[in-house]
């Protein structure tokens, strides 16, 4: 193979089915390495702030015990009745940016905190505090990231992708298009995954 598969995936980190893309993802990379790079767009569910009723957020929330139950899948519980969920998918989105630029491994330990902290936790990602507590646990710098975070760059760069993802038609996440010519839509197993990528190899 002369180049690496290219999978591009527009992302969310409050769509549930990303996390288990992310999961499944993961262990792409780690058999693959590099022969497979990612590359890692925003989508945004929420791209304005949405108070949501948590009456309705708890019941919506069952939805995603099912999630759990698949294989390779994130961790998931049922929202609790006294905590507010996020209201904008911004924030999060630009910590995620922010730690990439600490280096691929910082990200990804990043990435899955949000997840976990969301998806487990029960964690408000859409506050700026929980954002930087965060980033103490994936070692950086609290001081560094806050201050990287205020920098304006990252939500212009979320805006232009999230234009883009919407460009090319793309009106669900997860989607990964491989090469960007073939869009996988879903959280698809690792299997399934493995198979489009043996065909570019």
């Amino acid at each position: 193979m002369d180049s690496p598969v290219e999978l591009t995936i527009y992302f969310d980190y409050l769509s549930p089915w990303c996390f288990n893309t992310l999961i499944r993802l993961r262990q792409i990379k780690e058999k693959w390495e590099d022969a497979v790079q990612m590359v890692w767009q925003s989508y945004m569910v929420l791209p304005e702030k949405k108070q949501q009723s948590v009456e309705a957020f708890h019941a919506y929330s069952h939805n995603w015990l099912h999630l759990g139950n698949e294989p390779h899948s994130g961790e998931f519980q049922i929202w609790p009745l006294d905590r507010e969920p996020p209201d904008h998918s911004l924030p999060a989105l630009v910590a995620a940016k922010v730690a990439q630029s600490f280096g691929d491994l910082v990200f990804s330990h990043y990435q899955e905190a949000l997840m976990v902290s969301y998806y487990r936790d029960h964690q408000n990602i859409a506050d700026v505090e929980i954002l930087l507590q965060l980033a103490e646990s994936c070692q950086m710098d609290r001081s560094l990231f806050e201050k990287r975070y205020q920098e304006p760059k990252w939500v212009e760069q979320i805006w232009q992708e999230h234009h883009q993802a919407l460009a090319l038609g793309i009106q669900n996440i997860p989607m990964v298009v491989v090469n960007q010519e073939r869009g996988l839509a879903g959280a698809l197993s690792v299997a399934e995954y493995e198979t489009i990528i043996q065909m570019y190899c």
